[in-house]
């Protein structure tokens, strides 16, 4: 797992999916993200639309927290595994 933080204003869904590219050594298109929403279900993310939901969930969790989940594109992301990320609102 990681921890970054990224300013409310800049947190576009291109600037955190280049984000954790970077810190994961990825390239854009090869992995796709998940949310945790306030209910503890993971959320598909794929635009800044479904940021901007990401987003109001957190502030809706105690922690203040968005937690990312992350896969090779070609697998799918249900059940258990992935990495983690976290970045705060």
């Amino acid at each position: 797992m990681i921890k970054f933080r990224i300013p409310i204003s800049q947190a576009t869904f291109v600037t955190v999916q280049k984000e954790i590219g970077r810190r994961f050594n990825l390239s854009l298109g090869t992995y796709q993200l998940e949310y945790r929403d306030e209910v503890d279900d993971w959320i598909l993310l794929r635009s800044d639309e479904e940021m901007g939901y990401c987003i109001d969930s957190s502030r809706k969790s105690i922690s203040k927290e968005v937690r990312l989940r992350l896969a090779p594109f070609t697998q799918p992301m249900s059940g258990p595994g992935g990495s983690l990320g976290t970045f705060f609102v």
